[in-house]
């Protein structure tokens, strides 16, 4: 887990202060108007003023009480972007927590699992469509999600399941889509599946499937973090950020993905390989001070309104996290198209360039 308290934790303690204070200040003038209302009633009426007053004494109290429990209950409203496993284990098997491995092995996941938890697959579930990876409709992706037994009131908490190469980004990628269907309370098992075994052996079980939902889960897009092909000239023609998500040989233009046509990077992209973002390249985010070194060594910043892109999307969605949800560059946006989609609407090859001194 990130040590030092992340800026999420920071900026969300703030509005949390700012919109509670604001909700406590309305209410209470809100109450003071009735209380003024009804001492005219009292008076004109000459009804029993003493027991009446002293009524309202004891309301005004318990009004004030609950909002003082509003204030500091506050927080209970959103999830942080990371959890750990001391968290996880107090919301396990909670009907207003679901919490989903993200797999590639079903069998895997009848074996063991985090109890009470359903599985997905992001690669045969239909998370993404084609070889390509391209983002399917948003009414094919809500009956994904209610398909997981998953509502619009829920907390989400996703994990991977293995420590395999790409087993991070898939979760990443799950998370930006719930995130880009206007999903806002969902957060990633900081360490996985192993991390999460590691401390608490006791909430391991045979996976079971958790049937699907009855509602119909209702996406409201979130089109502020999805980068278009329009999004990414608008980047190169004002000299703003694009980042390259890919392996360093990849970026270069050394080698290239089998089944893809061509070398390089798009022209004038920083290139931050994702496994950058992970502790001994495994399944723990590094710490928050390393992540923002990097991001002030390779001089990205929000104001730059960075544009993460990968291959498809995948790799690119660890960044993008990274990026927006940890270090709160809200101006930072997926291209989940990336170049497999930039190729395919036939854009100027020109843009794609291999490094001069290769």
């Amino acid at each position: 887990m990130i040590s030092k308290p992340t800026a999420t934790s920071r900026i969300s303690g703030f509005f949390h202060i700012v919109i509670s204070l604001r909700l406590i200040i309305l209410l209470n003038y809100s109450f003071n108007y009735l209380f003024l209302s009804i001492s005219i009633i009292i008076f004109s009426y000459k009804l029993d003023v003493d027991f009446l007053i002293i009524y309202l004494i004891y309301i005004d109290m318990i009004f004030k009480i609950c909002l003082i429990f509003v204030f500091f209950s506050w927080h209970l409203l959103g999830l942080e972007p990371l959890v750990n496993s001391n968290w996880l284990k107090e919301k396990v098997c909670k009907a207003e927590f679901k919490v989903i491995e993200v797999g590639t092995s079903y069998n895997s996941f009848k074996n063991e699992s985090i109890e009470c938890a359903n599985f997905t697959n992001f690669y045969t579930d239909g998370w993404r469509k084609g070889s390509d990876m391209l983002m399917p409709k948003a009414q094919e992706l809500s009956k994904i999600i209610s398909g997981l037994n998953i509502t619009n009131s829920d907390n989400v908490v996703l994990y991977a399941k293995t420590a395999s190469t790409l087993a991070i980004a898939e979760v990443t990628a799950i998370y930006f889509t719930f995130k880009y269907l206007g999903h806002e309370n969902v957060a990633i098992l900081d360490g996985g599946f192993p991390g999460f075994k590691k401390v608490n052996p006791m909430l391991i079980y045979p996976g079971e499937n958790q049937g699907k939902s009855k509602e119909i889960f209702r996406h409201k897009l979130n089109k502020k973090i999805y980068a278009t092909e329009e999004d990414v000239y608008e980047n190169q023609n004002n000299q703003l950020t694009l980042v390259d998500s890919r392996e360093k040989d990849f970026y270069l233009g050394i080698n290239k993905l089998e089944g893809f046509d061509h070398f390089g990077t798009l022209e004038g992209s920083l290139n931050l390989p994702i496994m950058w973002n992970m502790k001994s390249r495994g399944l723990y985010f590094n710490d928050y001070e390393k992540i923002r070194n990097i991001y002030n060594y390779l001089k990205i910043k929000n104001e730059n309104k960075p544009i993460f892109y990968c291959y498809s999307g995948l790799e690119s969605s660890l960044n993008w996290f990274v990026a927006h949800e940890i270090l709160l560059y809200k101006n930072a946006r997926l291209y989940n198209d990336s170049l497999f989609g930039w190729t395919k609407k036939k854009n100027n090859l020109s843009v794609l360039k291999k490094d001069k001194n290769i």
